[in-house]
C-alpha cells in the first residue's frame, strides 16, 4: 500500500505492473531477495546462527526461515551450510 501510495497509483495497478514485469509478485521477488542474501550470509558467516539470520533478513521466525529457504532451494538451511564445508 504504502508503495503504491509513493508511485501515485492504485495497489492493483503496481501489482498488476509488477507481475506483467517481473512474471512473479511483488511478494515472491521479495522473498526470492531474501533468499539469496541468506545464501550469501551463510557463506560468508559460517558461525552465524540461523535464527540470528533470519531475523536479519526479516523473517517471522526461524522456522519460517527454514521452510521458505527449503522450498526455494530444495535443502535446508543447516544441509547448505554442511555442504558448503566440503
Amino acid at each position: 500500500k504504502e508503495f503504491a501510495e509513493k508511485l501515485f497509483v492504485s495497489e492493483r495497478t503496481l501489482r498488476n505492473k509488477f507481475a506483467e514485469l517481473h512474471n512473479q509478485t511483488l511478494y515472491q521477488y521479495q522473498l526470492h531477495t531474501k533468499l539469496q542474501k541468506a545464501c550469501l550470509f551463510l557463506k560468508d558467516y559460517p558461525n552465524m546462527r540461523l535464527h540470528e539470520i533470519s531475523e536479519n533478513l526479516g523473517f517471522y521466525d526461524e522456522f519460517h526461515f527454514s521452510k521458505a529457504f527449503k522450498k526455494e532451494f530444495g535443502l535446508s538451511p543447516t544441509k547448505f551450510k554442511e555442504l558448503r564445508k566440503l
